[in-house]
């Protein structure tokens, strides 16, 4: 009775283990370079005119900050042994709290830069998704995998589709990026 048991969980491991082994064989993977696509479109070179201007405007704002900063510590320096300890002592805490607010602002335009890139990109990244998800589906391929986030430790060449995505986006085939 305990071999008639013994044998039929030995036979159904085995049959476990045959249908995920079948599973795995039917299953086709393929990859991709997703971000060498995106910066080949022609879109990204309005994408990068786009933050370039708006960094620019940033710096330019943030710039105005430090002068004035630059300003009050240099008058500071010049005047701080005529002024009473009150008046340094009050003088100090304004450069301290313009320090801070430099921080704060230097912080807040590169949150700001990073939300801009981000919402300039996602046009692109959506139409790069739909490219990749139409050429897997016309290759039969169940899994992509993206090399430019490091995702993937070996690949056949066989089943690379970012040249059938290039394709897809009617991007030259011989297009190099360019980023900046």
């Amino acid at each position: 009775m305990k071999n008639n048991v013994m044998i039929a969980l030995a036979v159904a491991g085995l049959v476990l283990i045959a249908a995920s082994r079948i599973d795995v064989d039917s299953k086709k993977f393929g990859y991709i370079n997703s971000m060498e696509i995106l910066y080949l479109m022609p879109e990204i070179n309005t994408v990068q005119s786009d933050l370039e201007a708006y960094s620019k405007e940033l710096d330019a704002d943030y710039q105005v900050m430090v002068d004035d900063y630059k300003k009050k510590a240099t008058e500071y320096q010049k005047k701080e042994k005529e002024w009473s300890e009150a008046v340094r002592s009050v003088k100090q805490d304004e450069l301290i709290e313009m320090e801070q607010r430099l921080q704060k602002t230097q912080q807040a335009f590169e949150d700001e830069l990073m939300e801009k890139q981000q919402k300039l990109l996602a046009p692109l990244i959506s139409k790069v998704e739909g490219a990749i998800n139409d050429v897997a589906k016309e290759k039969g391929l169940s899994y992509v995998f993206d090399t430019s986030k490091g995702m993937l430790l070996y690949a056949d060449k066989a089943d690379e589709i970012t040249k059938d995505v290039k394709v897809k986006l009617k991007i030259p085939e011989t297009a190099t990026p360019d980023p900046k």
